[in-house]
């Protein structure tokens, strides 16, 4: 049940328009690393920043999307027991480029000071949160191939609570 339920959040990967749209985000995301590299006009680094964010946020709000409804039943695996293994690797080494480029444009900005320009500022964090969230998004495609880590997580919290070793979040934030 639990491998139809992954397979079903993760049918995404094997759509023609899912590879359009991450190879779209990795095309503006490398267009913006080449404007602020080279010292673009500051308006032309802000029009591929915006764009940047939108396509990013659009591939991002797509797959959550796309999980709520297979996880409400609303979808079922294109093919059965979903994407194979290698499909899964495949993309997620590509969702890793993508993180590793917008993690890479965030440095060189904050190398030129570029998120200190007031038009640039939230743009610039928009990508950030974007970026991590490709890398939470690639981290739990990596789970998903090698499920006996998380389950080992869940028991050792299990243990240590049980044990009196962790505390309840909501004593933390007394």
């Amino acid at each position: 049940m639990e491998r139809y339920y992954m397979a079903t959040n993760a049918m995404f990967i094997t759509t023609d328009s899912w590879n359009a749209e991450l190879y779209g985000s990795l095309s503006v995301s490398s267009r913006l690393s080449a404007a602020i590299k080279s010292g673009t006009a500051l308006l032309k680094i802000l029009y591929f920043l915006n764009r940047a964010n939108n396509s990013l946020g659009d591939m991002l709000n797509k797959i959550d999307k796309g999980m709520d409804d297979a996880q409400r039943g609303k979808t079922k695996p294109s093919t059965p027991g979903g994407p194979d293994r290698q499909t899964i690797e495949k993309t997620t080494c590509r969702l890793d480029e993508l993180y590793r480029l917008l993690d890479g444009i965030h440095a060189v900005c904050r190398q030129h000071r570029v998120q200190n320009v007031s038009l640039l500022a939230p743009g610039m964090a928009k990508l950030r949160r974007n970026a991590d969230r490709v890398s939470e998004l690639a981290d739990w495609l990596r789970d998903m191939l090698d499920p006996a880590g998380y389950r080992d997580a869940f028991a050792n919290a299990l243990r240590e609570f049980e044990n009196g070793e962790a505390v309840p979040a909501s004593e933390v934030w007394r």
